[in-house]
């Protein structure tokens, strides 16, 4: 069966920006966070960073999870 891709998804791969837009938070903010998640990816030679969205949506539902353990949102 092939496997369709949905073009309207995040790519894997984000530039600054697009983490920016897919976090909704701002510059200092997401990069803590894509840091924090080991999300942030050098590339050509620590030139340009990548952050990987998978990565990160796995941090996120940690965060999540761990919130629900200990009882909701605070």
């Amino acid at each position: 069966m092939i496997e369709m891709k949905n073009h309207n998804a995040p790519p894997r791969y984000m530039n600054a920006p697009q983490l920016y837009a897919y976090t909704s938070l701002h510059r200092p903010t997401a990069e803590n966070l894509a840091e924090r998640a080991g999300a942030r990816i050098k590339v050509d030679g620590a030139r340009r960073v990548l952050y990987d969205r998978e990565k990160l949506d796995a941090y996120l539902d940690k965060l999540s999870e761990g919130e629900a353990a200990e009882g909701g949102e605070h």
